[in-house]
């Protein structure tokens, strides 16, 4: 355990044993991470004053640098990460096995685990949730030894993120990923060997997934559950850029009877040995083979008191 971790866990015991005394919390902001995280961080932040909480916040320029703002944490209850996705991972990574709480401020693009989660996105509702929702434990995966919450994927959704403009992104949010899933599109690389748990798959994409929505709202996996452990290796091999195309507007629409070449199965180590872009949670890891492992340690995640009602999926087995 780092240093880092232990003194937060020592100030986050009180916050864990009676989260409805959340008092003193650590909000950690990234600017580049969506286009309204900036005005929506501030209306939570102002609503949390307003209920006596004592916040500090530090903006990142760069994803590398968020884990590491968490050393600035004294005297708190719980961090918060203020983006979306990728802001949570970076945190989660200083956070995993210590039992110090994460809580969201879903401010970036896709926001998946914000929607796995029900997390509300009113202000007065997100800041409700900081201070009294209770806590689940989210179990993490690795990808080539970098720890993730949600998914990790080589191939073509790998190939898109590698060409993303995130300039772009910041700008116009969703639609930054149109012109470089068309340019995937027509130039769709050639299926690949995959192995889950010892069986061997052809795909040219491969999401190894704890979660069921994928890129927002989209369900990509009907069956996973990110509260409970395990991941499904989501298999994707069509038939030409045509296949292709028409397996991404089905399951945009949610009808996965109907996507050819897909399949879903349960899964605890997958591994692709050819070079192939790959990306955890979204942020693009560049190009290599890829090992994802489950089992790894816990998050103990903010949510609202809703989801503890929700019904979750079977586990992975």
């Amino acid at each position: 355990m780092t240093l880092i971790a232990h003194n937060l866990m020592l100030h986050a015991c009180a916050g864990r044993a009676a989260e409805a005394a959340r008092r003193r919390l650590l909000v950690v902001r990234n600017p580049l991470a969506g286009i309204a995280a900036s005005r929506l961080c501030t209306d939570v932040e102002e609503r949390l004053a307003a209920h006596g909480v004592a916040v500090t916040h530090y903006d990142a320029g760069q994803l590398e640098a968020i884990g590491g703002l968490a050393s600035h944490a004294h005297d708190v209850d719980a961090v918060v990460a203020a983006g979306g996705d990728g802001t949570i991972r970076a945190l989660a990574a200083a956070l995993l096995g210590t039992g110090v709480p994460l809580g969201i401020i879903p401010a970036g693009t896709g926001n998946v685990m914000a929607t796995e989660i029900g997390a509300p996105s009113h202000p007065d509702a997100i800041a409700a949730m900081l201070m009294t929702g209770p806590i689940v434990e989210i179990e993490s995966a690795s990808a080539n030894g970098a720890p993730f919450l949600l998914m990790a994927g080589a191939g073509f959704d790998a190939r898109i993120l590698g060409r993303l403009d995130l300039a772009a992104k910041r700008r116009v949010g969703k639609l930054a990923y149109a012109a470089p899933t068309l340019a995937v599109l027509s130039r769709l690389q050639a299926p690949f060997q995959v192995r889950v748990d010892g069986a061997e798959h052809e795909a040219c994409w491969i999401v190894a997934t704890n979660a069921r929505h994928y890129a927002g709202r989209f369900v990509i996996s009907p069956s996973a559950d990110v509260r409970r452990p395990g991941l499904h290796a989501v298999l994707l091999a069509p038939k030409g850029r045509i296949g292709m195309a028409d397996a991404l507007v089905r399951l945009a629409l949610g009808r996965h009877d109907g996507v050819s070449g897909l399949t879903i199965v349960p899964a605890r180590r997958i591994e692709v040995a050819s070079a192939q872009p790959i990306q955890a949670d979204g942020d693009y890891l560049g190009s290599g083979p890829l090992l994802v492992e489950s089992g790894g340690p816990r998050l103990a995640l903010i949510v609202p008191a809703a989801s503890l009602s929700a019904p979750s999926q079977p586990a992975a087995r």
